[in-house]
């Protein structure tokens, strides 16, 4: 087990609440005092993935919530759970999901 995956479970806690700003790999590590390699190590043997992966996966699975559920428009989610472009939205989404977002709206 790692010494530090009390800090790795409070990031991911972090990332679940802030997954809509600005977050970087940078910033996560000094949240823990680690370096960004050191960081970017534990955090993936800790959950398997690496952190850029958790936060874009954290943020699909919230972004395709609001596409089930709401009538926003696709970039209007795609801004309020922190991407910055349509294009990468919609790219990342079609790589995760196998299928764009547009084919949650009728």
């Amino acid at each position: 087990d790692s010494p530090y995956r009390d800090q790795i479970l409070m990031i991911q806690h972090k990332i679940s609440l802030e997954y809509d700003t600005n977050l970087s790999v940078e910033s996560l590590a000094q949240a823990c005092n680690l370096s960004v390699s050191c960081f970017r190590n534990h955090f993936t043997h800790i959950l398997g993935i690496s952190p850029q992966q958790y936060i874009i996966h954290v943020r699909l699975s919230i972004a395709e919530h609001f596409l089930r559920n709401t009538d926003e428009k696709i970039i209007e989610i795609a801004q309020k759970v922190g991407f910055r472009t349509l294009s990468s939205f919609n790219r990342l989404f079609l790589k995760n999901y196998g299928y764009p977002p547009s084919a949650l709206r009728g």
